[in-house]
């Protein structure tokens, strides 16, 4: 234990009594929890009350008594020591004090050290237990941002996975609109890439797809049904979300990619390690798909946690996929490969890719530019290179980036001074 209060030691059917409600629909989304605090605080609950919208007062005064105890035991044990030492022999070199009584009073002392030192890291984990608990109670007792409905739909929605969004308009808070008039349609089947300029709502578009916020105004439908009147367990049913900061837990290789389906084979595992250039991870780790990854993946790099995230989507079976930035962490050779992957998803299924990256974009069968919060054009790159100035100059400052990272490459493997 390193003094953190940690809920693990808590039975997670209490934790999932308390946040029932939160729990019922994350599991289709990709990992994306926004409103489904109860997963993350049975991982990791110090985390959820430092990055709170309310956070708990007593959090940070707790951290800091437990840092200021903790770091300054081992000083004062050194300056009661020193004076006890000190003291003790002044009274030696007076015979006020006999040697043997001496050491009997510093072993005396000495064995104090311990319950006291016990005492005050129990105090410590005590403050943070309690501003624990008073945060989940805080949750629990929280109204859901997202009306749930109790409209139910059939298990198979293939055909219902074309998704269209009418003059949606939705603001982070009290923040400016992050969506001022979004309207735009992805057919059953089609492959669209989503393209704009950095706040421009891209992000967002996916988390409103998956009623992760609700719009302000507007709606989205989805397969000729406002997504309102469908449950948000059944939603996530058809359509998941991959962030570009994808939510690992605390657990296995396995247990992460079976968090999206319990019910996968070994060999689903493994066809959706292949696809997504898993397996090269799993032959770097000493225990395969049994290896911990520390709380929230840590013992992955950005690149890998994103191929784990796009397995587990995978897994899911969606009929709409959504994926923020998949390919940015990766380098040419490995994004071209998962790319490659996705062919066989695509065939059948509606794919959604909101990248910068040129050959991803491309890759798309078509190119939705989005711009201050609003559907600008769509098309084919072509066609958008002529007519639309704003994906010109997105497409040009990516191109730059590219040529430049692609130069630095040349220049430090000797390529250009060898070509010279």
């Amino acid at each position: 234990m390193n003094g953190r209060a940690d809920l693990r030691l808590w039975p997670v059917s209490l934790i999932k009594g308390l946040s029932g409600r939160a729990v019922d629909g994350p599991r289709r989304a990709g990992g994306v929890i926004p409103n489904s605090a109860a997963r993350e605080l049975i991982l990791c609950p110090t985390s959820l009350i430092a990055s709170s919208e309310r956070p708990c007062n007593t959090y940070p005064a707790c951290s800091r008594i437990y840092i200021d105890s903790t770091n300054a035991f081992p000083t004062v044990v050194c300056s009661e020591v020193m004076l006890i030492l000190g003291y003790g022999g002044f009274e030696v070199t007076r015979n006020s004090l006999t040697i043997g009584g001496l050491v009997a009073f510093y072993g005396y002392i000495f064995r104090l050290f311990a319950p006291v030192s016990i005492a005050i890291d129990l105090q410590s984990r005590l403050q943070r237990i309690g501003a624990s608990i008073r945060r989940i109670i805080e949750l629990a007792d929280s109204t859901p941002s997202v009306t749930v409905t109790t409209n139910r739909l059939p298990a198979k929605l293939d055909a219902m996975s074309d998704l269209e969004f009418k003059s949606v308009r939705f603001s982070y808070e009290d923040c400016r609109p992050v969506l001022r008039d979004m309207s735009f349609r992805i057919a059953t089947g089609e492959t669209v890439a989503i393209v704009g300029m950095n706040g421009s709502g891209k992000s967002t578009i996916g988390l409103l797809a998956t009623r992760l916020y609700e719009p302000e105004s507007g709606s989205i439908w989805l397969g000729g049904r406002d997504i309102r009147e469908i449950s948000p367990r059944s939603l996530r049913s058809i359509i998941t979300l991959v962030p570009q900061d994808p939510i690992l837990f605390d657990e296995t290789i396995r247990g992460n990619l079976l968090y999206g389906n319990p019910e996968a084979t070994n060999q689903d595992l493994d066809t959706v390690a292949a696809l997504t250039q898993l397996n090269e991870v799993l032959q770097r780790v000493p225990g395969g798909f049994d290896q911990p990854l520390g709380p929230f993946g840590n013992q992955l790099s950005g690149g890998e946690k994103k191929r784990l995230a796009l397995a587990r989507a995978l897994l899911q079976e969606p009929s709409l996929l959504i994926l923020d930035e998949i390919t940015s962490a990766l380098d040419e050779p490995a994004a071209a490969s998962i790319l490659q992957g996705l062919d066989w998803f695509r065939k059948t299924r509606t794919l959604i890719i909101i990248s910068h990256r040129p050959a991803t974009i491309l890759w798309a069968d078509r190119i939705l530019v989005v711009g201050e919060g609003a559907a600008v054009d769509t098309g084919k790159h072509n066609e958008l290179i002529r007519r639309c100035p704003l994906y010109r100059r997105i497409w040009q400052s990516q191109d730059n980036v590219y040529s430049r990272i692609a130069h630095i490459d040349r220049v430090r493997s000797g390529r250009v001074g060898n070509s010279q």
